[in-house]
């Protein structure tokens, strides 16, 4: 670990986001893996928006996002 103070706390702030980041993206995946195994469109929307939150705050690329996005919708259209 750091010896220089400012050093502390940036590894602490690092910890805070690591954990946050790990939670946020965690629940991206099983908001899809929800949605694609039940097939519900109206929990779409949901996905959709929690993906996007996650894009915006730079968690995920906008291109992992959008991909996401399109398989999901998809894997919906072709259940039914």
């Amino acid at each position: 670990m750091a010896n220089i103070k400012s050093k502390k706390k940036r590894h602490a702030q690092d910890e805070k986001k690591r954990v946050l980041n790990h939670s946020k993206n965690s629940e991206v995946r099983t908001r899809v893996k929800k949605t694609r195994a039940t097939g519900d469109q109206k929990e779409l929307v949901n996905v959709y928006s929690t993906v996007d939150k996650a894009a915006k705050k730079n968690r995920i690329h906008k291109n992992k996002a959008n991909r996401i996005k399109s398989r999901t919708t998809k894997a919906i259209a072709k259940s039914k």
